[in-house]
């Protein structure tokens, strides 16, 4: 079953962001390219749906 465990999970936006908190996503979020910063909206809305990374995210991808 580790397929499905897989495809529920999904794919991180990068490997052990999961284990981040919003504040060291925040940061990365930075530095980030418009792809990355798009791939963190759409795998947080999926997932854990933190409104302090969809905020940072919509706040980088409006101001690209």
């Amino acid at each position: 079953m580790p397929s499905r465990i897989s495809s529920l999970r999904g794919n991180e936006p990068w490997l052990g962001y999961d284990e981040l908190g919003v504040q060291q996503i925040r940061i990365a979020l930075d530095d980030a390219d418009d792809d990355r910063v798009a791939s963190v909206r759409t795998y947080e809305r999926a997932h854990k749906n933190r409104a302090g990374v969809l905020n940072a995210a919509e706040r980088e991808l409006a101001t690209a």
